[in-house]
């Protein structure tokens, strides 16, 4: 089973600006890392890993979609503008 971790400001320069996430899963018990590492700030940064990470690899059957579905809107709100 796949979470979703928000780590705010925790990981960054604590600038208040920043908020950051990550995926844990609880089945492997390690957090999701991709191509650039554990955490991202954005949706997009996110999908981006994605592409370049499971390109040419099969991803253990997670899918986009299931990730996306576990996002709260504020990690979402920035692909509506």
């Amino acid at each position: 089973m796949l979470r979703f971790i928000d780590l705010g400001d925790q990981i960054a320069c604590d600038d208040g600006e920043t908020r950051e996430f990550a995926f844990y899963d609880t089945i492997g018990s390690n957090f999701v890392e991709l191509n650039t590492g554990p955490t991202w700030e954005s949706w997009e940064e996110f999908e981006e890993d994605w592409r370049v990470t499971f390109s040419d690899a099969p991803c253990f059957g997670w899918t986009l979609e299931r990730f996306r579905g576990l996002c709260p809107e504020w990690v979402l709100e920035k692909l509506r503008k």
